[in-house]
């Protein structure tokens, strides 16, 4: 008989929700995409796009808030670092206004009004 092999389990199985930049329709729906699950990694393609408006960055934040990780890929050095930048700010804001939630409403229980 042959020996069993024991495979370790991998923690390196992962989704991917790809979306182009032109699909993310400025006012203020992803099309089709609504927010990302929690933990599912987001390719974001710019393709040849040099700049991006600012109500698709904002959108964009939106729906790739909580994803496992966020990858801009596009052709425009600066295209891809402004998108870039404009998410890491955007989600540390966003994750602030949760610290800050919570701690209002353990204020709040604390007080006895939760």
């Amino acid at each position: 008989m042959g020996a069993r092999v024991s495979r370790p389990e991998s923690d390196v199985v992962f989704g991917v929700l790809e979306l182009r930049m032109s699909d993310v329709d400025a006012s203020g729906v992803g099309r089709g995409y609504g927010a990302v699950p929690p933990g599912v990694r987001v390719r974001v393609r710019l393709d040849d796009a040099r700049w991006v408006e600012g109500d698709r960055l904002t959108v964009l934040a939106d729906v790739c808030f909580g994803a496992g990780a966020v990858e801009v890929v596009g052709t425009d050095a600066g295209a891809v670092a402004d998108v870039v930048g404009h998410l890491r700010r955007a989600h540390s804001q966003f994750r602030a206004a949760e610290v800050e939630a919570a701690r209002l409403v353990a204020g709040f229980a604390s007080w006895g009004a939760v």
